[in-house]
């Protein structure tokens, strides 16, 4: 059975002031520098793989050459591991998540195990757990099948030095650094540090040129406490092949009314979408915006993320924390539904 995995929390450290704050949050830690790809949870039951995403669809059909490794690399007859597949072309170039389909050959790094020798290890602490996976899964790892790079940071200056090592290294696949806690079990956060914010929102609704072609996309966030989707951007065409991927998974979901529990937009799409499909848009900056609560400053970049669910997009709560914003206004006076993934 799918097992919700552990959350993060998004630090944005674009210097070593920023770094520094992150470093006297956490204090001696653990980190890996950050897989570039899909979080996968890997189920083992005897020859019975499962592949689920993080929305808990499972993808064991679509990479078969990654369900024969784990057949043959793992002995143990039942195990769930939290990991991330990470894609890369025929010449050895990084892809992109929402290029992972169709990568030539696979990266797979295990991240932490939820079930092992035969027990429940998510109350275990997170170094606990961490001897315990390459005391028992030493012989497995080799090939394409590694455990994350862990280091042990315990001073300010090894924060520094190796998140700068973790920057240094996008062309391989990583981006930023993901720091978890000694003394933490598995369903804690962990915090994922890069150095500029990335957002994953839904998108909601989509504009026309004047040449009658659709040109940007109208994307928002879910609000808990409001119980709301809050817009926070628009986001315009770049890259051919990643906007043809995002409108070819928007179709589907066109419909001719405003979204539920929608946060009244600054402008009126040419046509509305509902809030199912997620993608990943870096922003330059998020603050407060004209006719927005927070707005994302230099949006680009949008990619599809059809590992995720609306469930797991960025939250307003998050944004707001990005932004360097600690209040939610009050709900405006509008019929709520009971729930905004209904």
């Amino acid at each position: 059975m799918f097992v919700q995995p552990a959350g993060a929390q998004l630090r944005s450290a674009p210097d070593e002031e920023a770094l520094i704050k992150v470093w006297d949050e956490v204090g001696e830690c653990l980190g890996y520098p950050k897989p570039d790809g899909w979080r996968i949870q890997i189920h083992k039951t005897g020859r019975l793989v499962k592949l689920f995403s993080r929305s808990g669809k499972d993808w064991a059909r679509v990479f078969p050459s990654i369900l024969k490794m784990i057949r043959d690399q793992l002995g143990d007859d039942q195990v769930i591991l939290d990991a991330e597949l990470v894609g890369f072309d025929h010449h050895g170039e990084h892809l992109v998540p929402s290029r992972l389909r169709y990568a030539h050959h696979f990266r797979c790094y295990l991240l932490d195990a939820l079930y092992l020798r035969g027990q429940d290890q998510t109350s275990l602490p997170t170094s606990k757990r961490l001897r315990l996976i390459r005391d028992y899964l030493h012989y497995a790892f080799h090939s394409s099948f590694t455990l994350a790079e862990y280091t042990s940071i315990k001073s300010e200056k090894g924060f520094i030095t190796f998140y700068q090592q973790c920057r240094s290294r996008k062309a391989e696949g990583f981006d930023g650094a993901i720091i978890k806690q000694l003394d933490k079990p598995y369903f804690s956060d962990v915090l994922k540090v890069k150095p500029e914010e990335t957002v994953d929102a839904v998108v909601v609704g989509a504009e026309r040129d004047p040449h009658g072609t659709f040109k940007t996309f109208l994307l928002a966030v879910p609000c808990h406490k409001r119980n709301s989707w809050v817009p926070i951007a628009k986001v315009a065409r770049t890259s051919e092949a990643d906007w043809n991927a995002v409108w070819s998974a928007c179709e589907p979901h066109i419909q001719d009314y405003c979204p539920g529990n929608l946060e009244d937009p600054p402008v009126i799409p040419d046509l509305w979408i509902a809030p199912k499909i997620v993608v990943t848009v870096k922003v330059t900056e998020l603050k407060a915006g004209k006719n927005y609560l927070v707005f994302g400053f230099g949006a680009r970049d949008c990619v599809l993320r059809e590992d995720k669910s609306p469930q797991e997009a960025t939250t307003f709560e998050q944004v707001l924390q990005l932004a360097g914003q600690s209040e939610i206004l009050e709900p405006r006076q509008k019929q709520q539904q009971l729930s905004l993934f209904e």
